[in-house]
């Protein structure tokens, strides 16, 4: 059996390990989801630019399966990095279709973002009625939910427009 392994592993081993990621954090098993991520790296970066950029889009399809967009984007740019330095056009065309894929993806942030523009106009209007409390409530409303979000851009946002 574990010369199975082996001859699997000598083939592409990130992908085993990519596999292995992908199972920890379905598990809820981060940290060591995390460790083994910085060692798939690690070994892809020692094999040919190539898998170094492949052991990336698998990471980013890992991350955007676990729901963490940026860090999928911050793999996607570190492949397209790797493939721009190296010149892999095929590997650039790569990158450049999963940074589109990504790009569709609509983030709880950016509904966010819909829904608080869509607040902000409502709030407009009813400060444009004379309705200044009601306007406050909702920008109060959109601020708690931006601190329980942890989202300090569209904190700064949402002050600089109730000023």
């Amino acid at each position: 059996m574990d010369v199975s392994i082996n001859i699997i592993a000598d083939k592409n081993p990130t992908q085993i390990l990519a596999a292995s990621i992908a199972i920890l954090m379905r598990h809820g098993k981060n940290e060591l989801a995390k460790y083994l991520t910085a060692e798939m790296i690690n070994l892809a970066d020692s094999f040919q630019p190539p898998i170094a950029i492949d052991a990336r889009l698998m990471l980013s399809k890992i991350m955007e399966n676990q729901d963490m967009i940026h860090d999928a984007q911050q793999y996607v740019y570190e492949a397209g990095r790797i493939a721009e330095f190296y010149g892999q056009h095929y590997w650039i065309e790569k990158v450049k279709n999963r940074y589109l894929e990504l790009s569709t993806i609509v983030t709880p942030l950016k509904k966010f973002e819909n829904y608080y523009k869509t607040e902000l106009e409502k709030s407009r209007l009813l400060l444009r009625n004379g309705q200044v409390e009601k306007a406050l409530q909702g920008w109060r409303l959109m601020l708690n939910i931006v601190q329980e979000s942890e989202q300090p851009p569209l904190m700064i946002k949402i002050v600089l427009e109730m000023s």
